[in-house]
């Protein structure tokens, strides 16, 4: 906690613009992409999901049109079938109705249907059991051509799977490297 992992993150998504550095997407600063465009491109999920006062399917597809194979599909793979039965039924108060866990599969399957290049992820899964959060991020990760994720999930099996592990400490970057390569240079995670 407190390391500076979900400023970072903040950074890369264009939430401050105020920073020193550069934040690059191939050789072109993010700055320098058109908002309109950076967006289309990037997709961030996190803790907190905005619900809106409408029905499941919409607060799945966002008022989208899209293909009702495409639709099924998606949800069956990051579990929602049992909500989704219910398609016309309205959430309220910001989902209120629905466990922190639901929403968050909301959200998975938005990232989804949105088919992303860049998918930023901030602890979006903390609400599901660990099985569950282990299974919607790798399907994300099959998904989008690059996924940074911000986790407090340190396990061997979940670390393996990302190209490069970013180790912080007080807003500083420690390490970074495949898993192996930290865990053999002596590194705790």
């Amino acid at each position: 906690n407190g390391s500076g992992k979900s400023t970072l993150l903040h950074i890369i998504n264009r939430f401050y613009e105020d920073y020193q550095g550069q934040v690059c997407f191939g050789e072109t600063e993010g700055k320098d992409i058109s908002t309109v465009q950076f967006y289309d491109n990037v997709i961030m999920l996190q803790q907190e999901v905005l619900i809106l006062n409408d029905t499941i399917r919409n607060n799945v597809l966002l008022y989208r049109n899209i293909d009702e194979i495409e639709i099924t599909d998606t949800i069956k793979r990051v579990g929602l079938e049992k909500v989704f039965v219910h398609e016309n039924e309205r959430c309220i108060d910001n989902g209120n109705n629905m466990s922190g866990g639901e929403k968050q599969k909301i959200a998975a399957a938005r990232a989804l249907l949105r088919h992303p290049n860049i998918l930023l992820l901030d602890e979006s899964f903390s609400a599901m059991d660990p099985v569950t959060r282990i299974e919607i991020e790798g399907i994300l990760l099959e998904a989008a051509n690059m996924v940074i994720a911000i986790s407090h999930d340190h396990s061997q099996k979940n670390l393996e799977r990302y190209d490069e592990v970013i180790y912080m400490d007080s807003g500083q970057v420690v390490a970074k490297g495949a898993y192996e390569e930290l865990i053999k240079s002596g590194i705790s995670i």
